[in-house]
């Protein structure tokens, strides 16, 4: 009996055992699951959104519109086939920006222009009091001049050199503009159409950038870019770029040997770069992509250049790595010159790309209007990561903007062999349509989305380039406030900063200017001079009064109507 109770009692153990092992089991599967789940939970759209669309799809003239953009098919991709067979390299967009600027005015927008940029738009008037959109499609393709366009067609599919990327969406634009018109649509706020610059490559973004240069008052932007629909782009991947150039005398490999050398500094530099460490969360990336440089095997080269591309998701992480970068970049210089006991080695930086990264809130007004069209339309909306696009610009502004497809499926962008299929392109139409109308509003329907009124900073523009920088221009009453930093180094200079004494110096044109953080006293050329105002830190920059810098020769010119500041040297 009593082993009998003592394989009972051992039973009843491992029961207990086995029981509090499955307690535990479904209770990580219930927090699992609970986590899974919050996850997956689906994306909302407003009450106030929903009503707005709903009234949207019921109305007679947005039906009709809708119904044109897919009649339109055959023309828009008849009309995306002529664009692509003109060359648009980078820098070189000018005769598709006239070809454009001509299809804008044969369907009647007003006041249809090229800037001094080179982009080219129009206007759809809305009825005076409500919210200003610009929609773009960017002209330039990344291919150089020289490069064979003509299109073929194979199995169902168009290739050619930027036939999607973004000669799809440039076409697709013209078929929302026709179907407003052919629908006589009346937007309640006033639409913004065209085709900008300088999106691929070192072009910069500085089609978007005259755009919100010269234009303050836009409330929000659409972007268009080839490919399918579907995916709603609304963060922006920042990146600075630089080409980086080493000098020296040069010489023969073996009568100068001795001499320091530009490849051997610029290889310096390159070892301790890819040696940085970067987050993963927000991804940062950084590469330096190509090297040039040397006359031949047997010289000691007078000149090296690389150029290098640095990425981030968070923009204070592009700044990180940029620092320490620049430090490297500098530090290989007195190496190479340390190593041969010399002073014949320099190096000239100089920035070639500056796209800052930002982030928005998923609820803002472009996103439920697309998320909303989408769906009116048909199909699985969804919010997409980060890229660098033309609205890296207006996101760090502050600015609601998006990127939408143009339709279609595509493949091998960038590429020689890029390929384009005319699969339900209308949709993507469609979805830039409808989100349109929502964010303006269509008289007698529906009241805009978008709100009237963007609040945007200051902007900074050293000797006619854009500026942007973690800390904008301030402006209280008169006084105007520019960060020291952004504003010497945009216009040629340099500027150091001692963090013991919170001093920094700022060297251009042969002067030196020092400010002292919490003080109005400066000293030019050892000269002690009285700022209008303390110099200050703001978000870790060293701000100082506009007059300071006007005692280093610069010139500057605030005009508040346009929030831009105007620095010359």
């Amino acid at each position: 009996m009593s082993e009998k109770r003592g394989i009972q009692q051992e039973v009843g153990a491992m029961l207990r055992k086995v029981s509090v092992v499955t307690a535990l089991i479904l209770a990580i599967v219930m927090v699992v699951s609970t986590v899974c789940f919050a996850e997956a939970s689906p994306y909302a759209v407003s009450p106030v959104t929903k009503a707005a669309y709903d009234k949207l799809a019921a109305d007679a003239s947005v039906k009709e519109a809708l119904d044109f953009i897919k009649t339109d098919d055959a023309n828009t991709l008849k009309e995306q086939r002529t664009i692509c067979e003109i060359p648009s390299p980078p820098f070189k967009e000018q005769v598709r920006a006239a070809d454009y600027q001509k299809r804008l005015v044969a369907e009647g927008l007003k006041d249809v222009q090229i800037d001094l940029e080179g982009n080219v738009f129009g206007i759809i008037p809305g009825t005076g009091n409500g919210p200003k959109l610009l929609v773009t499609a960017h002209l330039d393709t990344v291919f150089p001049e020289g490069t064979d366009v003509t299109v073929k067609e194979k199995d169902d599919r168009l290739y050619a050199p930027g036939i999607s990327d973004d000669t799809r969406a440039l076409a697709a634009l013209l078929s929302v503009v026709r179907a407003i018109k052919d629908a006589g649509i009346q937007p309640v706020g006033d639409i913004i159409v065209g085709g900008n610059v300088g999106e691929e490559g070192l072009g910069d973004l500085r089609g978007v950038k005259a755009l919100f240069r010269d234009h303050p008052d836009i409330d929000g932007y659409i972007s268009i870019e080839g490919g399918s629909r579907g995916r709603i782009t609304y963060l922006a991947t920042g990146s600075h770029r630089y080409e980086i150039t080493y000098k020296g005398p040069g010489g023969h490999s073996f009568g100068a040997f001795g001499m320091p050398s530009a490849i051997h500094a610029l290889g310096r530099a390159i070892a301790k770069i890819a040696d940085f460490q970067v987050p993963t969360d927000p991804k940062t990336t950084f590469t330096v992509g190509t090297v040039s440089g040397g006359t031949s095997v047997n010289s000691i080269a007078a000149e090296a250049v690389m150029l290098v591309d640095m990425r981030s998701n968070d923009e204070q992480e592009v700044l990180n790595v940029e620092a320490k970068f620049l430090s490297e970049v500098k530090a290989a210089v007195v190496k190479e010159n340390a190593r041969w006991n010399s002073h014949a080695i320099s190096v000239n930086i100089k920035l070639v790309g500056d796209r800052p990264a930002g982030s928005a809130p998923d609820n803002s007004a472009p996103v439920q209007a697309a998320y909303a069209a989408m769906q009116v339309i048909g199909g699985t909306p969804s919010l997409s990561g980060p890229s660098s696009t033309d609205i890296n610009l207006p996101v760090f502004l502050g600015i609601p903007a998006i990127v939408l497809g143009g339709g279609g499926d595509s493949g091998n962008n960038h590429s020689p062999d890029e390929w384009y299929a005319n699969t339900d392109a209308y949709l993507g139409p469609q979805d830039v349509l409808l989100t349109i109308l929502g964010l303006t509003g269509v008289k007698g329907v529906t009241e805009p989305l978008l709100v009237k009124g963007a609040v945007r900073p200051i902007l900074l523009e050293t000797n006619g380039k854009l500026q942007l920088s973690q800390a904008d221009p301030q402006k209280a009453g008169s006084l105007v406030t520019v960060p020291l930093r952004a504003a010497v180094e945009g216009l040629g200079g340099q500027v150091t900063w001692d963090q013991a004494s919170k001093t920094a110096e700022a060297k251009l044109g042969g002067h030196s200017l020092k400010v002292n953080v919490g003080s109005a006293q400066v000293t030019l050329d050892g000269a002690a001079k009285t700022a209008a105002a303390a110099a200050s830190l703001l978000n870790g920059k060293t701000m100082v009064s506009l007059d300071a810098l006007t005692l280093l020769g610069i010139k500057g010119e605030y005009v508040d109507a346009t929030k831009l500041l105007k620095l010359t040297f």
